[in-house]
Formats: structure tokens, sequence, C-alpha cells
């Protein structure tokens, strides 16, 4: 069999290299505060407690009855900050409407009895307020601390680990088994098994 080629007279493109590299600012190892203006909610609207900073003005928020963190127990937080609010100017033709109307007053839905029920509740605006500020002094003293960390090991220093991340680290030599399944562990036995054909 033979084959023929056919002349054209379009250009060879050169194949397209295949761009693996990451950008100069993602291969950075500077570690930066998050790029928001609200830090009490990251600028979502609703107001997050990941930290406990919430629970410093509603001791019992998002905790169940024996005190554990639960989240997702109550209602959200509704933030103050714009992000609350509707944007009739967004990119795409929708309009968000968000979670306060503009009077400030948090909107309602309807609950799964038919009744009128709240998108979250209110904290006062200074608590908030606060809650942002401690939130990003936070963040900002985490950005130096992991910094000078990161410098010092590009420079092949000697450092001592945060005491958070050494938390992190012995928590999780406590996870053992948590992601391993007796249902996995089975289709492994069983991959493993020599089987006679």
């Amino acid at each position: 069999m033979k084959l023929f080629l056919i002349e054209t007279k379009l250009p060879i493109q050169p194949p397209m290299p295949v761009n693996y590299r990451r950008t100069s600012l993602d291969r950075d190892t500077t570690f930066y505060v998050p790029k928001v203006e609200c830090f009490a909610c990251y600028d979502s609207g609703i107001v997050s407690n990941g930290d406990n900073l919430v629970n410093k003005y509603i001791p019992d928020y998002d905790k169940d009855q024996k005190g554990r963190q639960n989240g997702g127990q109550d209602l959200a937080i509704i933030c103050h900050c714009k992000a609350a609010y509707g944007d009739s100017q967004s990119d795409d033709e929708r309009e968000r409407v968000g979670f306060r109307d503009s009077l400030g007053n948090i909107r309602t839905t309807d609950s799964i009895r038919g009744e009128p029920q709240a998108l979250g509740v209110s904290l006062e605006k200074d608590k908030i307020r606060q809650i942002h500020t401690d939130r990003k002094a936070c963040w900002e003293n985490t950005a130096m601390v992991q910094n000078l960390v990161r410098n010092k090991i590009a420079k092949g220093e000697k450092y001592e680990t945060p005491y958070y991340i050494q938390v992190v680290k012995e928590e999780l030599t406590k996870v053992g088994d948590m992601f391993s399944f007796p249902s996995e562990k089975a289709i492994v036995k069983s991959m493993s098994d020599k089987q006679e054909v």
C-alpha cells in the first residue's frame, strides 16, 4: 500500500508548545494576606466563624447542645459590608439580589412550611467591624511569621516551627485510618489476592 502526500498551499505551523510553567507570581513563595475588602465575610456577605471570632459575641453560635463546634447549626450572620447588598451592575446582565435590601433589612425566603424566614441574622455593625479588624490583624501577623519562616528555609537556616503548624502536625498524626473504610479495604484486598484464571 502506497501513501500519497497531497500538496497544500497552507503554511505548515509548528506545533504549539504546551505551557506548563506557572507564572512567576504563582511560583513566588511569599505568603499573602487575602485580597478582600471585608475580612468579616471575605466579600461573600456571610460572616465566617472558622476562627471562632463570632463566639466572642455569641458564645453558643454554631455549637451543639454539648458545646461542640458544629458549622451550620445556626442561621448565617449577614454582614453589613457592600457584599451583603444587591448589585444591579453585575458583569453579566443578571441582577444579584443580595442578603439585605436597600434599607439594610435582611431579606426573607419561604421556609419548607411556606412561612417567611429570614436568610440570616444580624450582628451589630460595631461587632462585625471588630471581627473584621481582629481577623485582618491575624492575617497580617500570620503573613509576617510565614514569610520569616519561608525566608529562613530558602536560605537554609534553622527555624522554629510556629506553634499552630505544630498543632496541625500533631492532629494529623491522630487521623490514622480516617479515610480507610471497610469497603475500600475489601476492594484493595481482593485486588491483591492472586486469582486463578
